[in-house]
């Protein structure tokens, strides 16, 4: 086989390597059998080409190696730029999946990045036609007018944003797509792959629950004859894949151990960054050091003949036969309110280039066949092993989806993912959905409850007296079973491989649409997921706004402090003890009870000011630090004693006196705060039983005092569409009935925690 590779060393070139962050990026070849393989940028390029058969010269691109997990670590504008040619590429030619929503949005920011400021509609329209900006499959929709409708209308309406801006925003919702940054490997037997991607490596096969070995406990890879082997040092463990040959073998070995390599220098260089932060704390209004005129002059003339290069010629693809003929079911029409925000008008450009090369030519050629395995969603991240699983959900999607990419129509998807904000502030990630209370309940059993939302009552004995008649006609128990235990919503993120070891029990997940979002930017993991969701309910004019969240796990406690502190909780009730019959429930995630002992959970250190223990609770007050920005808070924690996993307490009376002194704490916080009520974090052990009994009872009890009727499994209803299986048993449902009851009877009389009481005992504790 004859080589003969053209690589040009002109002053263009110079320039590039100036201005690139290269270690994103690397050569491939393209096989006769259209694979792709990465070169390795230790060996010699020549003898790597001459050491692959081939009856044709072989195709080498240029091309994205690594994808990034966060943009803003990327120094390099250029770098940015060729990052967002390649993402284009990728979802043109469907390596990454998007809905429609977010293909609509894509291609706005397309046409701001490349297109500029088009005067007019109709100009707007024929760019869009003319260049290659919609995957394929988009364009043979029979709704494709409407697509290119509300396209237009968003990028007319919109102008004034820089090109940078685009391109980063286009950026940022590729990486919450399905199929970031993966790259996959059949395996030979039990019809499974293997799929590589910066948080660590997953093997999925038939009938088997997906694998998953983060980076950092992955000791050591091997490779013998055709098979691939993986060895975990933190659960000494091993796994072998056998792969269809022994190039195959050692190709993915080379893989494995280059993604490893990259991953762990990139969270090294990360957690360098906090630290760094963290020694600085007190010097945070520091300037930035602006290199010298004579480097910026440079950097400049660098990057202006880079971008004047030829990079934009690359011809609009033909549909590929494959799914030439094949046609999209009718979309739904897209809702206005949910168009993406209105974007600006970029400079022009041409279209992608195609970065595909003959070696023996130096020509460029089309060559843009998908691969044979598709990308799987890219989320969050993985620390250690799984802790007190249970039972795995039987309707896990990822086969399917494989078997059948280019077989179906775009995906359904209900709602795309927001992209990640740009600051890095916490409040960013404050962004709690409200769920009013008096909205229909769609459920088909629960209809009959629709009139009766918010409808005033006369009075409290009416309340009393229609507890008391449900719990004598048994109509309580066809309550409870009338309410669908778990609606339909999308999961995506509880179920990614990388995840399950951060779910304390494998069939409670968080839906997509009201999951506590954490900032990737603030843990050196760059994960974003902890199993928490939002359940926010509006009682007439007052918003109550609740966390409900699982215990922390061991490998999971640093995430539940970020999200305290991203989430800005002061309150935190639990309702679990750490162990129950011998069953670790909860990691304790607090420090002793020694006043002024100090935990530390980077980068949060927990120092315990006050404890005081009642016969039914527990009261503790700590000093939580961040310690890469040295700020402090004080967040308050009350513990029910003696609640059992799957029951309810021993006494009414002692729940009653427990969620007086909650609500007492709550609204001394909500004094202390003029603007913002923070929510109240709830837990028990997974987050839904006893987590909602809390939730329900308060919310009920605000009925009581308003004096309206008390629908209970309407409000139940409603917030389970925001948390699956909250009030877990029919025991714990009644038991809200019980509390109720107790509390309307001894509302007017109640003596127990007087505000002026509460308030010196606070203030001792404090």
């Amino acid at each position: 086989m004859a080589i003969s590779l053209r690589l040009s060393y002109s002053k263009e070139a110079n320039y590039v390597r100036m201005v690139f962050n290269m270690e994103y990026f690397g050569l491939k070849i393209v096989t006769d059998n259209d694979e792709e393989r990465w070169l390795s940028k230790e060996a010699n390029v020549k003898e790597q080409l001459q050491s692959i058969e081939s009856d044709s010269s072989p195709i080498i691109k240029f091309g994205l190696q690594y994808y990034a997990i966060d943009i803003n670590s990327i120094t390099s504008e250029i770098t940015k730029y060729y990052m967002y040619l390649q993402l284009k590429e990728d979802i043109l030619e469907q390596k990454i999946l998007c809905d429609r929503d977010q293909i609509s949005q894509l291609a706005v920011y397309i046409l701001q990045a490349e297109m500029g400021n088009i005067k007019s509609p109709e100009a707007a329209t024929k760019h869009l036609l003319q260049y290659n900006i919609l995957p394929s499959i988009y364009l043979r929709a029979e709704n494709f007018p409407t697509i290119v409708e509300e396209i237009i209308d968003a990028y007319t309406n919109c102008r004034g944003k820089s090109q940078a801006w685009a391109e980063e925003q286009f950026i940022n919702i590729a990486q919450r797509s399905q199929g970031y940054g993966y790259e996959y490997f059949k395996e030979s037997r039990m019809n499974g792959y293997i799929s590589v991607h910066f948080q660590g490596i997953t093997i999925k096969r038939d009938n088997v629950p997906p694998v998953f070995f983060s980076w950092e406990e992955v000791s050591c890879f091997e490779s013998s004859a055709n098979v691939f082997t993986i060895f975990s040092q933190s659960r000494n463990i091993n796994a072998s894949c056998e792969m269809p040959n022994c190039t195959e073998a050692e190709y993915v070995l080379r893989r494995c151990q280059s993604f490893q390599k990259f991953q762990m220098n990139v969270k090294v260089k990360k957690r360098d960054r906090l630290l760094s932060n963290a020694r600085a704390k007190d010097k945070r209004k520091s300037t930035l050091t602006l290199a010298s005129t004579d480097e910026m002059k440079q950097r400049e003339e660098a990057l202006r003949k880079f971008k004047q290069m030829k990079l934009r010629d690359r011809p609009i693809e033909p549909i590929p036969p494959r799914i030439k003929d094949k046609k999209p079911p009718a979309l739904p029409p897209r809702d206005k309110s949910a168009a993406p925000p209105p974007l600006p008008p970029r400079r022009p450009a041409g279209q992608l280039p195609n970065r595909a090369y003959s070696a023996s030519e130096g020509t460029r050629k089309d060559h843009s066949a998908p691969p044979k395995l598709p990308p799987r969603v890219n989320l969050d991240r993985h620390r250690h092993a799984i802790e007190n699983n249970t039972s795995a959900d039987n309707d896990y999607e990822e086969e399917n989806q494989f078997r059948s990419r280019y077989n179906s129509a775009p995906p359904a998807v209900v709602r795309p993912p927001k992209p990640l904000p740009t600051s890095g502030t916490d409040q960013d990630y404050i962004t709690s959905p409200i769920y009013q209370i008096n909205d229909p309940v769609s459920s088909p059993s629960m209809r009959r409850y629709r009139s009766k939302i918010f409808v005033k009552s006369a009075s409290r004995e009416e309340q009393l007296e229609s507890l008391e008649t449900a719990l004598e006609t048994d109509s309580v128990d066809q309550e409870y079973h009338d309410i669908e235990m778990r609606p339909d919503g999308v999961v995506i993120a509880s179920r990614l491989p990388e995840n399950l070891p951060r779910n304390r029990f494998n069939d409670v997940h968080c839906y997509d649409e009201t999951r506590v979002v954490l900032n990737p930017r603030n843990n050196m993991e760059s994960n974003d997921y902890v199993n928490a969701s939002y359940v926010t309910m509006e009682v007439g004019d007052k918003v109550l706004r609740y966390i409900a969240a699982q215990a922390p796990l061991q490998n999971t406690v640093e995430d539940f402090w970020q999200m305290i502190w991203e989430q800005q909780v002061a309150l935190i009730v639990m309702v679990t003890a750490e162990q129950e019959n011998s069953t670790n429930k909860c990691f304790t995630y607090w420090p002793d009870m020694a006043i002024g002992s100090t935990e530390y959970f980077e980068p949060y250190s927990v120092s315990s000011k006050t404890f005081h223990a009642a016969s039914a609770y527990v009261i503790r007050t700590f000093a939580v630090e961040n310690t890469a920005i040295g700020q402090s808070r004080i967040i308050y924690h009350i513990q029910f004693v003696g609640w059992p996993d799957h029951g309810v307490p021993d006494h009414v009376d002692k729940f009653l006196e427990f969620y007086n002194k909650m609500n007492a704490i709550r609204n001394r916080i909500y004094q202390a705060t003029d603007q913002f009520e923070p929510p109240t974090l709830v837990h028990c052990s997974a987050g839904v039983g006893r987590t909602g009994v809390v939730m329900l009872a308060d919310l009920m009890i605000a009925y009581i005092k308003n004096q309206w009727e008390l629908n209970i499994p309407a409000v139940l209803a409603k917030m389970r569409k925001q948390r699956m299986y909250l009030v877990q048993t029919y025991q714990q449902y009644e038991f809200v009935y019980l509390s109720l009851i107790q509390y309307i009877k001894r509302y007017d009389t109640r003596k127990s925690l007087r505000k002026d009481t509460f308030d010196e005992d606070m203030d001792m504790m404090i």
